[in-house]
């Protein structure tokens, strides 16, 4: 099954490498110290991408941050994504560009690129940070003060990133320097950037996969259809939007009908944009009625991104199980191939589980006429949501 599990994975990404390191962080309280604390220890460059970057008291800490190790001669290359890092002052961007911080904006909102080459819906959601090529971080989490604390309440937002070290940052850097070679901004010198050598093998076997509409290779959506397909006992998975296309549908709808233990928890009351629960639930019933077991995570909004495979496979990343993700955004997600960072993961899973509701069928058939009229509407959005 493992080498199952590794031919589908390298097909549709680069070759194995090793992670040497992976450490699920928790919350803001947890991912922002653990980022910062290794931005202070920088020596050489940082690689930042981000989609969201608001004002507030954590952005602040960051621009301080990466501002006070580009004084002290770090390179410092930083993307923000052009829609979703709309809510940073201008005054915050030109400290950063004063002080030597390279910075870009992807695809940025701009009259002339209404008719450019690249649609305006395409959007990096890569959330990327390597410290001098030894030290990286991928997952789900935006540098705002909603995901400060411990998600403890309603008002601080349940996320985890994840803290990885081998040479798989080799293909992490590689994903940034994907977008960053797309804007002729500032050039890197190649010689700064270290690279893992290739005979350096320890580690879990391990890559990352990139999904990017403009060079027209959807690999991350080719790989979780496949992976879905090939699956054997379990899949469990973690997204705040769940909005799946009718193909990846019919693949969760065909895995629970041939016994394979589907579990997916979604947000519950706490949710940042409505219209996705509207849309998403449309899908319910059907999910309930082939097998698929749906729990709405209670205690607050509920942004991470899991996707775990027979307990042995993990992919995490940026990504959403949405058509938006699998279709149209830029995106990145480490693959681990191993039984002990699945069953890392697999805890935060079933720690997540117990504070959440189960979605009854009886439920959904209940639903008031107006509620059922609303959802079937939503979910003609599916592909924009």
């Amino acid at each position: 099954m493992k080498e199952d599990l590794e031919n589908i994975v390298q097909s549709f990404g680069a070759p194995f490498s090793g992670c040497q390191n992976f450490e699920v962080l928790e919350n803001g309280d947890m991912i922002f110290s653990h980022m910062l604390s290794r931005i202070e220890a920088a020596q050489n460059y940082i690689l930042f991408e981000t989609f969201i970057y608001w004002n507030g008291k954590i952005a602040q800490q960051f621009t301080d941050a990466l501002i006070k190790k580009a004084k002290e001669g770090v390179k410092c290359y930083v993307i923000f994504d052009g829609y979703g890092c709309q809510k940073v002052d201008q005054e915050m961007i030109q400290k950063m560009l004063d002080n030597g911080i390279e910075l870009t904006f992807f695809n940025p909102l701009t009259w002339s690129n209404f008719f450019g080459q690249k649609p305006l819906n395409q959007r990096t959601h890569r959330k990327i940070l390597i410290i001098d090529g030894k030290d990286g971080y991928i997952g789900g989490v935006g540098v705002a003060d909603k995901w400060m604390g411990n998600a403890s309440n309603p008002s601080e937002w349940r996320d985890l990133h994840f803290y990885i070290q081998g040479r798989v940052l080799n293909d992490l850097q590689s994903a940034f320097l994907d977008n960053w070679m797309e804007y002729e901004t500032a050039e890197i010198d190649p010689s700064l950037l270290y690279y893992h050598p290739e005979d350096d093998k320890a580690g879990d076997p391990a890559n990352i996969i990139m999904s990017s509409p403009s060079a027209k290779h959807n690999n991350l959506n080719k790989l979780i259809k496949l992976a879905i397909n090939k699956s054997k006992k379990s899949l469990k998975i973690m997204t705040p939007y769940f909005i799946p296309s009718h193909e990846t549908l019919q693949a969760l709808k065909k895995a629970a009908k041939r016994g394979v233990d589907v579990q997916i928890i979604i947000p519950g009351q706490f949710i940042d944009q409505k219209i996705v629960t509207y849309c998403s639930r449309y899908f319910w019933l059907e999910c309930i009625q082939s097998g698929i077991k749906l729990f709405r995570y209670q205690p607050t909004f509920n942004h991470s991104k899991v996707f775990l495979i027979d307990d042995n496979w993990v992919s995490v990343g940026s990504s959403n199980f949405d058509y938006r993700s699998l279709k149209l955004n830029e995106e990145a997600n480490l693959n681990v191939l191993s039984q002990k960072v699945a069953r890392k993961v697999k805890s935060i899973f079933e720690k997540d589980k117990k504070l959440s509701k189960p979605v009854s069928e009886e439920e959904l058939i209940n639903r008031p006429f107006a509620t059922k009229l609303l959802d079937w509407l939503a979910s003609s959005l599916r592909r924009v949501l």
